[in-house]
């Protein structure tokens, strides 16, 4: 029991604690943080989708594994996983987030119906609200992970632009 969660600590807390913390000692606070977030070997593209990537598994309803989902997915794409983790923290709102999953399912089904009798409750309206509830935040996260790497990318791609062009 004490190697399991010997092993769990290091894997869940001091592995990603010294990906994080290396570059920092490394080349100082504000070169290593730069580093992090934008690697000079990453293209615009890498970074735009590390972003919609992020925002996409912070609004998918997977509720409490989206990181641990997400990170792996992003190691295997190879993204830069410390804007992937950055833009997945989208996730601390959720009563918007659940508000607004539960709109896109209702508007999805066409149902208007946003009042729940909680006093003659059926189960075949709990079945349906759930239906709404993950088909719209699985279409939500689609758009907003869309919509974030567009716009990541536009302002990518202009102040490479600018940088270049003096």
């Amino acid at each position: 029991m004490l190697n399991t969660f010997l092993v769990l600590i290091a894997f869940l807390y001091i592995k990603p604690r010294d990906l994080v913390l290396r570059p920092l000692k490394e080349k100082g606070i504000k070169n290593g943080l730069k580093e992090l977030l934008f690697d000079p070997h990453e293209t615009t593209l890498v970074r735009s989708s590390s972003v919609g990537f992020g925002i996409f598994m912070g609004i998918i309803p997977i509720w409490g594994f989206q990181l641990l989902v997400g990170i792996p997915l992003a190691i295997l794409m190879k993204m830069n996983k410390t804007l992937f983790i950055v833009a997945a923290n989208i996730s601390i709102f959720p009563p918007i987030i659940w508000a607004a999953s539960l709109a896109t399912g209702k508007l999805i089904y066409q149902n208007p119906n946003w009042k729940i009798d909680f006093r003659n409750l059926k189960w075949e309206e709990v079945l349906n609200t759930g239906k709404e509830f993950f088909v719209g935040g699985t279409v939500l996260a689609l758009v907003a992970g869309f919509v974030g790497f567009a716009i990541t990318h536009i302002l990518l791609a202009s102040r490479k632009k600018r940088t270049s062009n003096p």
